[in-house]
């Protein structure tokens, strides 16, 4: 998922993080699901800039998140 402008998005333009510090203006966001299907949260970047993504970079935050899904799967369960 990308926002090149959160303030233009109907979905962020009113979050407490779009229209106070830190001022999110980008936003990309990449799954981080592991081998049962199972989502076990985003791999995000923000920037107070509004820009857009390359397709090799959107590719690369995809990645990206691939190697840490792998990487939270071996690590296993965390138990307190």
């Amino acid at each position: 998922m990308t926002v090149t402008d959160a303030r233009q998005d109907e979905r962020f333009w009113d979050n407490p993080l779009v229209i106070g510090p830190p001022l999110i203006r980008f936003y990309a966001g990449a799954p981080l699901k592991v081998s049962s299907g199972h989502n076990l949260g985003i791999l995000c970047l923000i920037d107070p800039m509004p820009k857009s993504l390359a397709p090799e970079e959107v590719e690369h935050l995809q990645v990206l998140a691939r190697m840490v899904s792998q990487k939270l799967e071996k690590a296993g369960p965390v138990t307190p």
